[in-house]
Parts: C-alpha cells; sequence; structure tokens
C-alpha cells in the first residue's frame, strides 16, 4: 500500500494481517477498525467524573485502554474502502463518515442517560426501603451504564435540576456509604472465665441521611478480632430489622489493646454479573464505615 489515507470527513482504519494465518481477512479487519478507534478520542474535561477518579485513584490510563477498546467493539456505520494483498500480506481499509459515528454516538448517548436516570430513581428507593445494597448496585449500574461519558460534563435534567449526571450518580453513591451507621451493644466487649471468655455482641445499621433514615436489611457486614490461632474474620448479614449477631470467643488473650471491629463489606455490595475492573475502583474509593468497640479480658483472681 501507498501512505495512510488522510480525510476530514472520515475516521480511517488500516489493517494488516499476515496470509500464514488462518483467519487473516478477519484478524486484518479487526486491525483496521482498531485503529480506526484510536483516531476516535476520549475526551477528559476538567469538571468530568473521570478526572475527579483519576485525581483520587489514578486509573484513568487504564480506563481509557477499555473505552478505547469498548469503542473498537461498538462501531457502527463503517464500510470497506479497499483491500491490497501480495504473497505474504493481506491489507483492508475501512472508513466511518464522522458526521454518522456522530449521529450514532448522540443516539446511543441518550439511551444510556436515559437508562442511568431509571437506575438512579430505583436506587433512591431502594434506599428509602431500607434495601441499601440494592441501592449501591442501581447507583453502580447506572454509573457503568454511561461509562462511555466518565470523561465528558454534558448537563442532564434530573427532578428539575440541571447536573453533570456522572458526576451526581458518583456524589450519591459516597453520601449513601457515608450514612450508614453501625452499632454494637454492649459497647465494651468484656470476657471473663465465669462466661468462657464468650460473648455474643448484638449489631445494629441503620442509614441515616438527609430526608431519610431506615434500618438497613441484609446489609453485609465484616466482624473481626484478635484469635487465638491468629485473626478471625466472620461476615455476617442484617436481618429485615437490621440486625445482626456474633460470638466473640477464642480470642487472643495477650494481645494489646483487642478490638472488635465491625465494617461495611464493600466487596459484597459489587454485583458478580458487572465489570469488576470499573466497578472495584469506584468502591474501592469510597471511605468504609465502620464500628469499634474494646475488648476486656477478666482474667480470675487466684
Amino acid at each position: 500500500m501507498g501512505s495512510r489515507p488522510v480525510s476530514d470527513a472520515y475516521y480511517v482504519g488500516v489493517g494488516l494481517a499476515a496470509k500464514a494465518r488462518p483467519d487473516f481477512q478477519e484478524t486484518a479487519k479487526k486491525n483496521a477498525l482498531n485503529d480506526l478507534a484510536s483516531e476516535i478520542s476520549v475526551r477528559v474535561e476538567g469538571n468530568s467524573l473521570l478526572y475527579t477518579l483519576d485525581r483520587k485513584t489514578s486509573f484513568s490510563e487504564s480506563f481509557t485502554s477499555n473505552i478505547r477498546t469498548s469503542t473498537s467493539e461498538q462501531l457502527e456505520g463503517f464500510e470497506l474502502v479497499d483491500t491490497w494483498e501480495n504473497e505474504h500480506e493481506y491489507w483492508t481499509y475501512y472508513r466511518l463518515s464522522k458526521a454518522e459515528h456522530a449521529r450514532i454516538k448522540a443516539e446511543r448517548k441518550q439511551r444510556a442517560m436515559d437508562q442511568a436516570t431509571d437506575l438512579y430513581a430505583r436506587a433512591r428507593t431502594s434506599l428509602s426501603e431500607g434495601d441499601l445494597k440494592g441501592a449501591v448496585a442501581h447507583d453502580l449500574r447506572a454509573l457503568l451504564a454511561i461509562k462511555d461519558y466518565w470523561g465528558e460534563s454534558d448537563q442532564v435534567e434530573v427532578e428539575g435540576r440541571q447536573i453533570v449526571l456522572a458526576n451526581e450518580l458518583y456524589d450519591v453513591l459516597q453520601r449513601t456509604v457515608a450514612g450508614v451507621r453501625i452499632g454494637i451493644l454492649p459497647e465494651r466487649c468484656a470476657l471473663g472465665y465465669d462466661g468462657r471468655f464468650k460473648r455474643e455482641l448484638l449489631i445494629t445499621a441503620r442509614f441515616d441521611g438527609t430526608g431519610t433514615a431506615a434500618d438497613l436489611r441484609q446489609l453485609p457486614l465484616v466482624v473481626s478480632y484478635p484469635g487465638s490461632a491468629g485473626k478471625v474474620v466472620e461476615k455476617r448479614n442484617t436481618d429485615g430489622d437490621g440486625q445482626a449477631r456474633t460470638l466473640v470467643q477464642r480470642i487472643q488473650l495477650d494481645a494489646i489493646n483487642p478490638e472488635v471491629v465491625v465494617r461495611l463489606d464493600m466487596e459484597a455490595l459489587v454485583p458478580e454479573d458487572l465489570d469488576n475492573g470499573l466497578a472495584a475502583p469506584l468502591v474501592a474509593s469510597l471511605n468504609t464505615p465502620e464500628r469499634r468497640v474494646p475488648i476486656d479480658v477478666i482474667m480470675p483472681r487466684v
């Protein structure tokens, strides 16, 4: 082939494959479309969610790479312009109208925004019913529905307000998790010989946010404390009244300042069917609610 085609009206992609490959035609096409997709820039505007996350978690490079891959997989409206081959090589030349791409992208973006707006409303309903796990799942699904636009800051109208939807969803996610209030009774875990160094603790979980207060049902929690055979880590879920119980036993008697720590199980909040490569960094960027109570070991008097 000669020099690479250049056009103001089209994105262009050129792909090469060795004819020794049994799938050389499909490989050349894939390479051409990847090349074409690389011409479509991924914007990162200064007040966008991606800009905020990059400053907090530094995953912009991997995200941009994922979006480029996604872009090449979602390309529509491209056309084959020409092919060329010799004894050893096979070349393909594809192009995509910039105007057509803009139209398709606008339609796809509107569908994504509509889906995210609906999930945003469902999240608020779930939270009002005490289902924080469901609320977080809806928020995450909403964010991933518009992941291709995290680098943009276009505003949409939601509930009569003009907002950058991705930013609003992330802010709501932060406020939702920050509103979790974990309680533990008794407030000190006293372990003595008479009780065989065992004690049951009552754990409560409530949401206390602006305009919403509710017991949190089926909330995943992690309980940990120093055990005689190493750190004890147990998982619990609250019941329909936002309560859970755990039995503290077989602790490390000589531990210094031992504590029982109960925290929100952040990993369990991520639905298994979501893209963990994007959902996990979102959840990891949130502050984990937790509650600590000291353990008092009361040894028998001799």
